[in-house]
């Protein structure tokens, strides 16, 4: 049985998380080599954070993940008061109150990272059943992303509120999308479709027009004017945005060298080890380095595919293409923010940058989509 397991594990995705991790861990020793006091017990957190979560994807993966279909519910539930007792008890960092403090570890964790990922959860089995109730099904999955939605934007976390209305709008796409406009049918059917798609718009025009006129705070929507425009506030909340692009620029083809980026290691540019990791490894491996990760991160979602491929039943399939698009949307993201397309919302690089919570969740994740290819039964077309 144990060797039946080994056969079925994805080795390919195993050894490009590791690659990933290891990039990751090069990347904040670089930092720590000119760090502050304070800072530089950080590389051996993030180290220890990498063991423990590593012990977590063999966990995970060597479990039979379709246990889910009677728990989750459970999980949605505590979560739900995971999220309520953040906003009594939690604590405060840069404006939002999204950690809770867990004295045994003497840590900080933060419950939105965990969110993303049962959210997901959540929606691949409401929606992996939506042949005889579609409509109700579709209510009943939009409801349950209701719920967290409002209780991480009342931290107020706007990056991660805004994480979740993606993983929503990526969730109803995959269920629904193919069946509402791939298929060959009939007039009326077509006409359905396109009523269907006209009220899906109107609910996300609706949605994020009241976001931007009843919810978000003027410091907010002053982050964004000032996405549109950086010089509107160069040396205030335009900085980041400014900093990071020279980073990026000044490491050239060769980098400068782990250690050796003035931008990075003279702390010119602030959260270097988290939502702007990225530009960090730009200015000391350069181009080659930014090519050696990009194509790491192709070669995760390919093998995402690749198990994709494999799954027999609508759930399985959600849940991989979930999984798949919950890392895509974090990297994209990061990514883009640290090339100036997108604001500065606080999204961090999977499996590179600092913190605890946003790795193991990942970690979690990818043990996840080994769970789904080491237990698959049959190959078989699948129902979507």
């Amino acid at each position: 049985m144990r060797i039946s397991i080994l056969k079925q594990f994805d080795w390919f995705l195993f050894g490009t998380i590791i690659l990933l991790l290891t990039l990751g861990l090069i990347t904040q020793y670089s930092l720590s080599l000119t760090a502050r006091e304070t800072e530089k017990p950080l590389f051996v957190k993030q180290l220890i954070f990498v063991l423990f979560g590593l012990g977590l994807f063999f966990l995970i993966s060597f479990l039979d993940y379709r246990a889910l279909n009677s728990y989750i519910y459970i999980f949605y539930g505590l979560l739900l008061i995971l999220l309520f007792s953040t906003l009594i008890f939690g604590q405060t960092f840069r404006g939002t109150k999204g950690w809770l403090f867990l004295p045994f570890f003497n840590l900080y964790f933060q419950p939105v990272e965990l969110t993303k990922l049962i959210l997901i959860i959540v929606l691949a089995k409401c929606w992996s059943e939506k042949k005889s109730k579609q409509i109700k099904n579709l209510i009943i999955g939009t409801l349950l992303f209701l719920f967290p939605f409002f209780l991480v934007f009342c931290q107020p976390d706007l990056g991660s509120a805004f994480i979740l209305i993606i993983l929503w709008l990526g969730m109803l796409f995959i269920s629904f999308g193919y069946s509402l406009f791939f298929r060959e049918e009939g007039i009326w059917t077509r006409i359905k479709k396109s009523i269907y798609g006209f009220l899906i718009l109107l609910f996300i025009f609706i949605l994020f027009s009241g976001v931007w006129l009843f919810l978000l705070k003027d410091y907010q929507k002053e982050r964004i004017l000032i996405f549109l425009n950086p010089q509107r506030d160069p040396l205030g909340r335009g900085y980041q945005i400014t900093q990071a692009i020279i980073t990026i620029g000044s490491g050239k083809f060769l980098g400068r060298g782990l250690g050796l980026g003035p931008q990075s290691q003279l702390h010119f540019l602030p959260e270097v080890r988290t939502d702007f990791i990225f530009t960090v490894l730009a200015e000391e491996l350069g181009f080659l380095g930014v090519f050696f990760l990009l194509g790491l991160f192709i070669f995760l979602f390919y093998r995402i595919l690749v198990i994709a491929k494999l799954t027999y039943d609508n759930f399985s399939l959600l849940l991989v293409l979930g999984l798949g698009f919950l890392l895509f949307s974090q990297i994209f993201i990061n990514l883009s923010t640290n090339l100036g397309f997108v604001p500065v919302i606080g999204i961090p690089l999977p499996f590179l940058s600092y913190g605890g919570s946003a790795l193991l969740t990942n970690l979690i994740a990818a043990g996840l989509l080994e769970s789904i290819k080491i237990h698959q039964e049959k190959i078989g077309a699948v129902k979507l």
